[in-house]
């Protein structure tokens, strides 16, 4: 009679797994781990766009609040030294900006127009045209008002052609 440990139950298993060195744990991660350390990386991804975006629209609008304030001066500075003779200004349209030379953006000599493109993002509201006189660089007194979905800026113009931003 054949005994009960005797029966052949096919080739011994190993007592470690190969991956396994000698008193080891198993090697890898498991799906907790995986799941968390991802969504970690989402969360500051995340974040991070968040963070991105805002800082992109600031910098948008203080770009446009320089190239506005370096228009207006240049505007101020040509009527100053009367150049060809005549008044300049500085007009806005919803994608541009204009640096002018005429007495009013509609009676202006559009020979001499200087166009610069407004950021995608940007917004601008106020007085759409200033013209500063010549010789004495006055103006109109004017407010311009500059803003994204973030952030705005404005920017005066008192009667004796100060900028002010």
């Amino acid at each position: 009679m054949l005994h009960r440990d005797s029966i052949n139950r096919g080739p011994a298993l190993p007592a470690r797994l190969p991956c396994q060195g000698p008193g080891s744990q198993p090697k890898g991660f498991t799906l907790l781990e995986i799941l968390i350390a991802m969504s970690i990386v989402i969360v500051l991804i995340g974040f991070a766009y968040f963070i991105g975006f805002d800082f992109y629209r600031n910098q948008a609008l203080r770009s446009d609040e320089i190239t506005v304030v370096s228009i207006l001066r240049t505007a101020r500075s040509r009527a100053m030294a009367n150049i060809n003779q005549a008044p300049h200004g500085f007009a806005f349209q919803n994608d541009r900006y204009i640096l002018f030379q005429g007495s009013s953006y509609a009676s202006r000599n559009q020979a001499y127009d200087e166009v610069t493109g407004i950021s995608p993002l940007m917004t601008a509201t106020g007085t759409d045209e200033v013209v500063f006189e010549q010789l004495s660089g006055n103006a109109n007194a004017s407010t311009i008002l500059l803003f994204t979905s973030a952030a705005s800026s404005t920017i005066f113009i008192n009667n004796e052609g100060r900028i002010d931003w």
